[in-house]
């Protein structure tokens, strides 16, 4: 059942009853006193004025009763009444605020940076849902969501102890001090719609605080917001901004080899109306106490792209790191900098320890392994090779070297180690080496127990099978994982196509990733995480004695994809670049920064470079809404619903004022009748 109540918009008007006590003190000082007048002959007359009397001091009653009336409805006509259903008296205002938090909104206006207003302005929004606490019998607060957003969204988080009272709100809603983030106002609607799809309040409202920078709406496609949902886009934006950017640097690699020089290419964008004349462009990399600093000028034309080329000296070992700078001053100061590094270091020194020693190399795994690591015949070298093979035969007596140099170890077949060269390995490997061990015929679950005690082991080995009818194949692998992404194309060779007539049959433990599997489900490929460093076993031989995988055109890729992934070349390489729109991260801002074994450039996304911005008809059509509807670029002018300033169509205002005149003309009608 709809049981319909009356409740106020702005009941703090209320105090104003108050001025109840005006029309009692009127009735009390003007109450008409009778004088006596003794008149001999008109004794009886004394009768009909008492009785006279009776009746004024009843209209004098009903006179001060209706006074008292009329000013109750004038107080509750300021108060604005309006009928409440009963599954409506519970319902709170109902209020979405969107602030944009992109790189682009450190633009600054005539009141400050526009976050710095965006996030005044949000404040006010706030601070007025205040006035209508006790909007509700239940005394609650306006139902609020507020958000940060650049290329995802950050809502800010209240307890539910203080749901009701703004407080804690208004003391997070503070304007962040870096901004790095990339618009995508995709984000912020989608979440904007999901918090409104939650709500049952039938007047929805999203007030979005952004500089309409156009590249946020080219991203993904998202569903119109729910019906009945108004939106207002306050815009914040400047009408013309002047802004040069350095958006790119590129470099030929980010890995090259001591006492080399290397290119650097500077992209500079005009994103402004006026041309860039003769502006300066400083490169500067520093590694340790060692500086490079370069200089060159460019001039580039407005909505035009310029490069500037650098070489650096010869750098010696090390990471560099350093920027590319534009000393220009223009609207957006955050993209004249921009980031880069770059690793000079020689091939990773990779020691192959052969188990099988033989006086004919061809017929060992090493031969074949360190031929394809070294991509050049023997006694040259190549290069571009991304590795330094060491080939040590293991014979009697002889033990593993001094690791402290090696980046990368290889057992090709070995069939045992002594448990003191495991114990170093283990070492080796927990504080950041890489392991490749290739499980041949020699391999026994005996031989191998040192390794497995030390920790090395990626599960049970049974030891070596062998087939002479039908041979196992590489049947199912990891696509997405680093290793085998590359043969995803068929043009790189058929993983399948490689027959094993041998291999070693693992029960991986359960900390152990099966990356790939031997056709009968067989794990070819297991990796273990040990604290630092990995450890990759390959359940079958490097040689030729029982697969055909040393003659196949597959053999050099997958073992430097075996190797690079171990040695952490491969997913970026030691030296990774990242733009802040596409990390998970909050507090990311740009620089060169360590991440365990490798380093990541991070900057801020071109995209927010560029200045065009769209209408907000444009947005309204993008996003699925009435571009009619209620928007305003003068913040002040900015309509509240929590401010209680709508006019609502269930209110009563127009019944109380029709009952204020008609009792005001019965007051003044039985006023006259009083006093004559």
């Amino acid at each position: 059942m709809n049981v319909m109540q009356i409740a106020f918009i702005q009941p703090m008007f209320f105090w104003a009853l108050a001025g109840l006590a005006i029309p009692v003190l009127m009735h009390l000082v003007l109450k008409r006193r009778s004088r006596q007048v003794h008149l001999g002959t008109l004794r009886f007359l004394k009768t009909v004025l008492q009785a006279n009397a009776r009746s004024r001091n009843l209209k004098r009653w009903l006179l001060l009763a209706l006074r008292l009336t009329c000013v109750a409805l004038l107080v509750g006509l300021f108060a604005r009444p309006y009928l409440q259903g009963h599954e409506e008296s519970a319902a709170r205002q109902f209020l979405v605020i969107l602030i944009d938090q992109s790189a682009s909104m450190e633009r600054r206006g005539s009141s400050g940076r526009l976050i710095d207003q965006a996030v005044a302005e949000a404040r006010r929004i706030v601070a007025a849902t205040e006035a209508q606490r006790i909007v509700n019998e239940n005394g609650n607060a306006a139902d609020l969501h507020v958000a940060y957003f650049d290329h995802q969204v950050r809502p800010i988080e209240v307890d539910e102890k203080s749901k009701n009272d703004t407080t804690s709100l208004l003391k997070q809603l503070k304007a962040p001090a870096n901004l790095t983030g990339t618009t995508n106002y995709s984000a912020a609607m989608v979440w904007a719609a999901d918090v409104c799809l939650r709500s049952q309040q039938k007047k929805r409202r999203v007030i979005l605080l952004t500089d309409l920078q156009r590249v946020g709406l080219a991203w993904s496609e998202v569903e119109p917001l729910p019906p009945g949902v108004e939106v207002q886009v306050v815009d914040l934006g400047q009408p013309q901004t002047i802004n040069a950017a350095i958006s790119a640097i590129k470099l030929p690699a980010t890995v090259i080899r001591p006492r080399t020089k290397t290119a650097v290419t500077v992209t500079v964008f005009n994103a402004g109306p006026f041309p860039l004349e003769k502006a300066e462009v400083v490169l500067h990399a520093t590694r340790g106490d060692q500086q490079v600093t370069l200089r060159q000028q460019v001039s580039v034309e407005a909505g035009s792209t310029g490069l500037v080329e650098f070489e650096t000296p010869e750098l010696d070992e090390g990471l560099w790191r350093g920027y590319a700078e534009l000393q220009h001053e223009d609207d957006l100061a955050f993209d004249n900098k921009r980031w880069f590094a770059v690793l000079v270091a020689a091939p990773l020194a990779t020691l192959i320890v052969e188990g099988q020693p033989n006086d004919l190399p061809q017929r060992t795994a090493a031969y074949y392994l360190e031929t394809s690591l070294r991509l050049a015949p023997p006694g040259d070298v190549a290069p571009e090779r991304l590795f330094e093979p060491t080939v040590l035969a293991l014979k009697q007596g002889v033990t593993l070297p001094d690791l402290s140099m090696t980046s990368l170890v290889v057992l090709a077949n070995v069939p045992s180690l002594t448990q003191a060269d495991a114990t170093r390995l283990s070492t080796w490997v927990r504080a950041g080496g890489g392991l490749l061990v290739f499980a041949g015929e020699p391999t026994t679950a005996e031989g191998l127990d040192p390794l497995i005690e030390a920790g090395l082991g990626v599960g049970t080995v049974t030891g070596f099978s062998t087939s002479n009818d039908v041979p196992w194949r590489l049947e199912t692998w990891s696509a997405d994982h680093p290793i085998f992404e590359p043969f995803g194309d068929v043009q790189r060779g058929e993983l399948a196509r490689t027959a094993f007539r041998g291999i070693s049959p693992l029960e991986p433990s359960s900390d152990a990733t099966v990356l790939a599997r031997f056709t009968g489900g067989a794990p070819a490929v297991i990796e273990r995480m040990l604290d630092r460093g990995r450890v990759i076993w390959f359940a079958a031989g490097c040689d030729g004695t029982w697969s055909d995988w040393p003659r196949s055109r597959l053999f050099l890729p997958l073992n430097y994809q075996l190797l690079s992934d171990l040695g952490g070349l491969l997913e970026g390489g030691p030296v990774r670049e990242n733009v802040i729109d596409n990390r998970s991260a909050v507090d990311l801002v740009p620089g060169v920064f360590a991440e365990g074994p490798h380093w990541n450039t991070i900057n801020v996304s071109p995209r927010e470079s560029e200045t065009d911005r769209c209408t907000v008809e444009e947005f309204a059509n993008r996003f699925g809404f009435d571009p009619a509807g209620p928007t305003s670029t003068e913040l002040r002018s900015l309509p509240l619903l929590t401010a209680g300033l709508d006019v609502r169509n269930d209110e009563l205002w127009a019944w109380v004022l029709a009952g204020l005149l008609g009792l005001f003309l019965a007051e003044g009608f039985l006023a006259n009748r009083t006093t004559s």
